[in-house]
């Protein structure tokens, strides 16, 4: 593969990871502090 294709792989697999992070750790921060998503929970 190209590098332009490795990069829009990326970039689309990461936007749907982070967009898929994101909805999800919505209801979760609802009435907590904001944190990052990765100590929001979802990881130990």
């Amino acid at each position: 593969m190209r590098v332009t294709e490795i990069q829009q792989r990326f970039g689309i697999a990461n936007t749907m990871l982070y967009d898929l992070l994101h909805r999800r750790d919505v209801p979760l921060r609802s009435g907590r502090q904001k944190l990052p998503w990765w100590r929001g929970g979802l990881l130990p």
